[in-house]
């Protein structure tokens, strides 16, 4: 995706192609990682629909650790990402 979109716009840059050409190619080019992601999504959702409520509950179980550890951790790298752009520290 980051090499289409830098192919893009090198094509603006050198006056090729229109931004409002460049913003539809971009679009189409995103369409498609929103295409995977919602296959994932519809193939999680149905491989956790054959299992049974116990074994949900030993998956909750196991993802507990890992899920309280990542948050944290997105929290700060989002706030410093915040800091970079210009947000409240």
């Amino acid at each position: 995706m980051y090499t289409n979109r830098r192919a893009i716009l090198s094509l603006v840059a050198l006056r090729r192609i229109t931004p409002a050409e460049a913003e539809r190619m971009i679009a189409a080019c995103s369409g498609d990682r929103e295409a995977w992601w919602l296959l994932a999504g519809c193939a999680l959702c149905a491989g956790l629909f054959q299992l049974e409520p116990h074994h949900l509950a030993g998956m909750a179980h196991v993802l507990r650790p890992v899920i309280e550890n990542v948050i944290p951790v997105l929290h700060h790298v989002v706030a410093h990402i915040a800091m970079l752009l210009g947000g409240n520290q």
